[in-house]
């Protein structure tokens, strides 16, 4: 019993004030279920005091986010269309271009001065320069191309005849819908053979198939043997003499058969009389054996042309060049 502490009588120790002041709860921080019904209430109330103000900044929002999105799909677009064009072109192909010099084509459009005969352009020699100085280069591809009304009965087209070689289809990744192109033999012997785009034949034969059938060129007659699908273009097309600008009304004859019928030299009536122009190449594609060397062979073939030029009457496009800056641009 003695072991038993006796607390009977003695007082108890006062409570620590600090002890005392943590015991006491504190309000609840943040939001809670009864305030985020409250502003939210508050908010509706005030959309619906200000209707006018409140529909016009919806509006402002739903407009501006649309308009971002609208100039990114045409952005996107019209990167990608261009893209594929270069593609179109090939990537390991470097396209050359006759162009009247800018002074000559002010002359002969205002009509000024007695008729002229104008020579400008590409010519043979260049062409052969650039393939026998540069390495790496496996192939020429070259082209003349004038404009001319091509008629099946009383149906007329007037379109871009380009005549070419047997590769100028696979350089230009560019397809036959029906029929086949024209061949090494029909080059050698000047056929009367021709291959029309998807447009033209339509134009010419709206209702009849046009393989096996002819056109009249002036006063020559070529027997269709192809039909071309949709063509990629080259904005150098724009400044091209004589053409139509418009790749899909372009029809395809042999080169030679085009140099022994048309000749180098055309005619054009002008204000001040009669122009003739001689241009004895209006392109060449030139195809190199590697894409990390058509850059390179550009800018040579340009150096080359402007050294034997005394004006600038040749362009050169590198699609290469011009897809990357495409998708950089994207």
């Amino acid at each position: 019993m003695s072991d038993v502490p006796n607390t009977i009588g003695k007082v108890a120790a006062p409570i620590s004030p600090s002890v005392e002041t943590n015991k006491l709860v504190r309000p609840a921080s943040g939001f809670t279920a009864t305030r985020f019904k409250k502003i939210t209430q508050v908010g509706i109330k005030s959309i619906y005091s200000h209707g006018l103000r409140s529909l016009l900044t919806v509006l402002g929002i739903v407009i501006g986010v649309a308009a971002v999105i609208a100039m990114l799909a045409v952005s996107e677009g019209a990167s990608f269309e261009a893209q594929r064009q270069f593609r179109d072109l090939g990537a390991s192909n470097i396209l050359l271009k006759s162009v009247k010099p800018a002074e000559v084509e002010q002359s002969s459009s205002q009509g000024f001065g007695p008729p002229q005969a104008i020579i400008y352009g590409l010519t043979f020699s260049d062409i052969t320069t650039i393939r026998d100085s540069i390495p790496g280069i496996n192939n020429v591809i070259p082209s003349r191309i004038v404009k001319k009304n091509l008629w099946n009965g009383g149906y007329q087209v007037s379109s871009d005849v380009v005549g070419t070689a047997v590769d100028y289809p696979v350089s230009r990744n560019y397809n036959l819908r029906a029929g086949r192109f024209f061949s090494e033999s029909e080059v050698r012997e000047h056929a009367n053979v021709i291959v029309l785009s998807d447009e033209v034949a339509r134009g010419l034969f709206p209702i009849d198939n046009p393989l096996g059938q002819s056109v009249r060129i002036d006063s020559d007659y070529y027997n269709i043997v192809g039909i071309m699908e949709a063509e990629g273009y080259s904005n150098l097309d724009q400044n091209q003499a004589g053409s139509s600008n418009a790749a899909p009304s372009r029809v395809f004859i042999p080169f030679t058969s085009s140099k022994s019928r048309f000749g180098e030299t055309t005619t054009r009536q002008t204000a001040g009389g009669t122009e003739s122009e001689t241009v004895e190449l209006h392109e060449a594609i030139i195809q190199v054996d590697s894409q990390e060397l058509v850059i390179q062979v550009g800018e040579v073939i340009d150096s080359i042309l402007a050294r034997r030029h005394k004006d600038i009457d040749y362009a050169i496009e590198v699609p290469l060049a011009l897809l990357r800056q495409a998708e950089e641009s994207a």
